[in-house]
């Protein structure tokens, strides 16, 4: 860390200091973790803005403490003197009631910020049930209504897009192959994808005048739960790949053919075609390959995030 004095200035001073490091804007995530750098660095602004607001959280919560000011005679002055106390904020975040998934976030963030490997910490796992957005009704949710949002409704389920990247998205990034639609969409970290239309003949052509519309500058209706709607992408597209599980039983896949990820020594992957659901789904079996194709359509890059968060399987 090398914060050995008050040189670096206050606390939030030195945690913007010591992010500020890792700025990878503009760098290639996916060649910096072929070259196994990929942690040394921030790939988008939204993830900086979220580390430091949780790094901000954490020195502010030491500074509060009367038992570290007890401990070391002092308030902490430098992010070296606060690092011992990572644990107890995250257990004391725990007894807030804090989810599951906010304590995640926190510990990535001070991971990120010491550099430090934080895994023997262990929090509670996540699930679904932690998941505080597009779970049912929000108050929110009252001032929007699906009837007089449909075009725009039925747009978010065929294409699957973040709310960010319906804001920015234009009608030139429509493009169309035979007689099948896609968006280029440009997601987090710069991550360029392609992703298929998917839907009913009426839903498509729906789906693709009102994106003939799009001008890069476009807004989003209050209350709009958009990462439902990704969700119900998702599913449209497992769907749409999955076969029967009956039909994959002790059958493997070529994984690195699909995702492009190898063995540490480069060499090819193969796995079982069936992924078996763990957490609050634990045991349900699905089609790897279909998850894979899923999960690249929404701008992920590992299936399980698929199949714990977005798929909507009876």
């Amino acid at each position: 860390m090398g914060h050995k004095n008050r040189a670096g200035g206050s606390l939030r001073q030195q945690v913007y200091d010591e992010l500020q490091k890792k700025n990878g804007f503009g760098r290639s995530k996916h060649e910096d973790k072929k070259a196994g750098i990929s942690g040394q660095y921030i790939y988008s602004f939204n993830s900086m803005k979220t580390y430091l607001k949780h790094a901000f959280y954490f020195v502010e919560w030491c500074k509060a403490s009367p038992d570290i000011k007890a401990a070391i005679g002092h308030q902490p002055r430098t992010l070296a003197e606060c690092f011992p106390y990572v644990e107890p904020f995250l257990r004391d975040e725990e007894r807030r009631g804090l989810s599951a998934y906010t304590i995640k976030m926190q510990k990535s963030a001070l991971s990120k910020l010491y550099g430090a490997d934080l895994t023997h910490i262990k929090t509670k796992a996540t699930s679904r049930a932690d998941i505080k957005r597009s779970r049912g009704e929000a108050k929110r949710d009252c001032h929007f209504s699906e009837e007089k949002n449909a075009a725009f409704v039925n747009c978010c389920r065929c294409v699957g897009f973040r709310r960010s990247e319906m804001e920015r998205a234009k009608a030139s990034d429509l493009m169309q192959v035979g007689d099948i639609y896609f968006m280029q969409i440009t997601g987090k970290g710069g991550r360029r994808r392609a992703a298929m239309l998917v839907g009913t003949p009426d839903e498509i052509e729906r789906a693709v005048d009102y994106i003939n519309k799009m001008t890069g500058q476009n807004k989003i209706p209050n209350g709009a739960d958009v990462h439902s709607y990704r969700a119900d992408y998702a599913t449209r597209i497992y769907n749409r790949y999955a076969r029967p599980i009956e039909e994959i039983k002790g059958k493997s896949i070529n994984y690195t053919e699909l995702t492009g990820k190898t063995a540490k020594g480069g060499e090819t992957v193969y796995k079982s075609a069936i992924y078996y659901c763990r957490r609050d789904r634990a045991g349900q079996a699905l089609d790897r390959r279909a998850m894979i194709m899923a999960s690249q359509s929404l701008g992920h890059n590992r299936e399980s995030v698929v199949g714990e968060h977005y798929l909507k399987l009876k």
